[in-house]
């Protein structure tokens, strides 16, 4: 009986060691306990003036941009990547309010919106095989800021196509517009924190490599209002879709000047 219950007292040891194992995101940055680390620098590749046009949609939880030329996809590798990974999706987080709207926080404060650029491990066909890959994902994430009396011109090309994809039923648009021209030239800016955790919608999979860039980059309050128009699966105003803080006990964070 003796051997019995050790097996068990085994059993639960290692379903605690789970639990304390668990990376999901988003967490609360914290820049005092982060790990300053040297990596070689991000290298990005068709990120500018690679595409013509793009695809827009609402996904039911959010607005999505996808690529329509796909001979070109943009790419990363350097930093914290064990290899090429190919951009996929770009995605954003917002809130009921201007203050109030990131996943991630930065020493306990969040900012008005934040964008994720999903990647996908190029060791893999696809994204969909990626997805299920320990090391198949890497998400960059840049904290976005709404100014007063601001107007950030490349990102109301993205603020002009928005109401096209407001339904909950919408079909995708294709907008003629360069839909990423607003985030180029933050993406080899200095400063960033990189970790190892989830995506932060379903199914909540603990296999992304991310990558939270340090300073936001900078629009309008006005250029946030038309997101939260867009509506959900119940057709219902979408005012806030960001995850929740989760617990970071545990999780290394580095940090890249």
């Amino acid at each position: 009986m003796a051997s019995r219950f050790l097996s068990v007292a085994a059993l639960l040891v290692a379903a605690a060691a789970c639990v304390l194992a668990n990376t999901q995101s988003p967490i609360n940055i914290k820049s005092s306990e982060a790990v300053d680390a040297e990596l070689p620098a991000l290298s990005f590749k068709h990120y500018r003036s690679s595409q013509s046009s793009y695809y827009l949609a609402n996904t039911g939880h959010g607005c999505q941009i996808t690529l329509k030329n796909w001979l070109y996809n943009p790419k990363v590798k350097g930093g914290p990547l064990p290899r090429t990974f190919v951009l996929e999706q770009v995605h954003f987080h917002w809130g009921a309010s201007d203050g109030v709207g990131s996943e991630h926080y930065l020493n306990g404060n969040p900012s008005s919106m934040e964008v994720h650029l999903v990647h996908w491990n190029s060791k893999y066909a696809s994204y969909s095989e990626a997805s299920t890959k320990a090391d198949g994902l890497a998400v960059i994430g840049f904290f976005i800021e709404g100014i007063d009396n601001y107007r950030n011109p490349d990102f109301q090309k993205l603020v002009n196509a928005i109401p096209k994809i407001v339904a909950e039923d919408s079909e995708k648009v294709e907008v003629n517009a360069d839909l990423l021209a607003w985030v180029v030239p933050y993406l080899e800016a200095s400063g960033y924190y990189t970790y190892d955790g989830s995506l932060t919608t379903s199914p909540y999979s603990e296999n992304v490599l991310w990558i939270v860039y340090e300073n936001p980059i900078p629009i309008g309050k006005a250029q946030i209002a038309p997101f939260r128009a867009i509506e959900n699966h119940e057709s219902e105003q979408l005012t806030t879709n960001f995850r929740q803080l989760q617990n970071a006990d545990g999780v290394e964070v580095r940090y890249v000047a």
